[in-house]
């Protein structure tokens, strides 16, 4: 598909380029993930060009190491980023190119101040200008929740400058429409793109994986999952071994207390504490894990692409990304609660390859024809307007 796209480009003396400002949340590798993904899907079908500026020499490397041989036609700008990356897209277009411009994927929640808000509206001006110009703005793989008043306005507005809004899962897309935000549909995580390894079997595939966040809200969290942690020890006995795991740096210090509180009250288990600061880190952290309970959404979809069984030990209110997420999928046996019965937890299997493998079609479906603009794919729910809404 790459090649033909980059074949009927040079027949037709034009060129698709893409263009992606990466700004994100640079100590969180699930982050890294998906946009490393969204990078190399867009370089199996265009030239893609970076603002890499202001972005951690080792999370750029993390997100091309994602992209692989694909890098060869993704250009980085690590300096002057901004002002390189607006320059070629103007370029590109007045040399009638087409031309995508993809904002970033992940969770979007929270209230803006009224100055922030001012700010993200003179970027909405800036993506209508970019609309006026010719140029497709896209974004996929995106979540909202718990918007405050003046944010969900922003985004309202926001939504009607971007061509192609995919929200990851339809209990997003119900909340988004509810708030005036227009969603063209549901597309899959780009997490999904990860390839699922075989099932370890045996005596190499005996690890509990523990991998939480505490923050937004999760009073009292920590000790309920300590509880959790003792119930599976109850459970599954010393010839277990134990990992805490941690993936994004504002955990780091939580779960470094869980893991003493654990090492003080259990020093006769084997219990380990890794982390993880690049992808394949934290996917090696999986490698010989045979579940894993967590609420950070990548945690748990890397764990199960390495093999693991994905236990969501969530709280419907902060964690409805996740819940909405495997509901779609029918995986509403992996969700529980963090008091539930361990037996039960334990009782979850791997994912179905073939949940990961009709996921990444669908995604290299929809980025093909997001980036070749060949028509209009409607994956989950079609716009309100198609809707009748």
């Amino acid at each position: 598909m790459a090649g033909d796209s980059h074949q009927a480009g040079a027949v037709m003396g034009q060129v698709t380029r893409s263009f992606v400002r990466l700004r994100t949340q640079f100590d969180n590798i699930g982050d890294a993930l998906i946009n490393g993904e969204l990078l190399r899907r867009l370089a199996s079908e265009s030239e893609v060009y970076v603002d890499a500026s202001g972005c951690p020499p080792v999370f750029v490397d993390d997100v091309l190491e994602v992209v692989g041989q694909g890098r060869r036609d993704v250009h980085v700008f690590r300096r002057a980023g901004t002002f390189r990356l607006f320059t070629a897209l103007i370029r590109s277009r007045a040399r009638r190119h087409r031309c995508c411009y993809f904002l970033l994927p992940g969770g979007i929640t929270g209230e803006k101040s009224p100055f922030a808000a001012w700010r993200a509206l003179a970027f909405v001006q800036l993506l209508r200008l970019l609309k006026a110009l010719g140029i497709t703005t896209c974004q996929l793989g995106v979540s909202y929740s718990r918007l405050g008043s003046r944010y969900a306005r922003v985004l309202a507005r926001r939504a009607e400058a971007i061509e192609r809004h995919y929200v990851r899962d339809r209990a997003t897309l119900d909340y988004a429409r509810a708030h005036g935000i227009r969603v063209d549909g549901v597309a899959p995580d780009l997490a999904f793109g990860l390839r699922p390894v075989a099932r370890i079997t045996g005596p190499h595939r005996s690890c509990l994986a523990f991998s939480f966040r505490f923050d937004n809200g999760r009073c009292g969290l920590a000790k309920r999952v300590f509880d959790l942690f003792q119930r599976a020890v109850a459970a599954s006995g010393p010839t277990v071994s134990y990992r805490i795991v941690s993936q994004v740096r504002r955990d780091d210090e939580p779960l470094e207390r869980l893991y003493a509180r654990i090492r003080e009250r259990y020093p006769e288990l084997d219990v380990d504490f890794v982390r993880a600061t690049t992808i394949d880190e934290g996917l090696r952290a999986y490698a010989d894990v045979a579940t894993i309970f967590s609420n950070r959404l990548h945690a748990l979809l890397m764990a199960a692409a390495m093999g693991a069984a994905p236990v969501a030990v969530v709280d419907p209110v902060p964690d409805a990304k996740i819940v909405g997420l495997l509901s779609d999928l029918g995986l509403g046996h992996c969700i529980a609660d963090v008091d539930d019965d361990v037996s039960a937890m334990l009782a979850v299997g791997p994912i179905d390859p073939s949940i990961f493998a009709a996921q990444d079609a669908l995604l290299r479906q929809l980025i093909h024809e997001m980036v070749a603009g060949d028509g209009r794919m409607t994956v989950g729910e079609p716009r309100r307007s198609e809707a009748g809404a």
